[in-house]
């Protein structure tokens, strides 16, 4: 279920999640501002590159006298202007382990959103952009029939690739 409506001190947008959670995106809490809980996103806060389909780990430092509640770290891949990619959430959490997305885009940040029991909240974002894209396709293995040759003997080579091969085929350099 998700509702949105906008608070008269600020624009936030309310998530309700499951039955009782509720989490504010957008700053400090419509509640009490003055204990919404302390966030600092510390990872990926530096220039660094995610290759899609790969393991991705988000963490905060996140902390609240009234307990930490739900908290979410969600991915912008347009330097920070919209938040539309939710990486993983949990009550408590401080990090999420996740699937890099198939994106392309040099200016992904991620913003981390946290709530405590009495419903303050805050976030913190990326300081700066990172980098999505596709890995690399390498040689993976070589594998030659017959394995031994004789001079003017012939011998079939296959390439297996990391990845598919990209349009128009890839060269691959043998050297004996």
């Amino acid at each position: 279920m998700h509702i949105r409506f906008c608070a008269l001190f600020r624009a936030l947008t309310l998530v309700a999640v499951g039955v009782a959670a509720f989490v504010f995106a957008g700053g400090a809490s419509a509640v009490d501002p003055a204990s919404a809980p302390a966030v600092q996103l510390t990872s990926p806060n530096e220039p660094e590159t995610w290759y899609v389909g790969d393991y991705c780990t988000a963490s905060a430092e996140v902390s609240d006298d009234d307990g930490v509640g739900y908290v979410e770290f969600r991915l912008s891949t347009d330097d920070g202007a919209t938040f539309p990619i939710l990486l993983g959430a949990a009550d408590g959490a401080t990090s999420v382990e996740c699937i890099v997305p198939e994106v392309d885009t040099t200016n992904a940040r991620v913003m981390v959103i946290a709530s405590d029991a009495l419903g303050n909240t805050a976030s913190d974002v990326s300081d700066n952009p990172f980098t999505i894209t596709a890995r690399p396709v390498a040689v993976d293995w070589l594998e030659l029939t017959p394995t031994r040759v004789v001079g003017g003997t012939s011998a079939q080579a296959t390439v297996t690739l990391t990845g598919a091969a990209p349009a128009g085929g890839a060269a691959v350099a043998l050297a004996s």
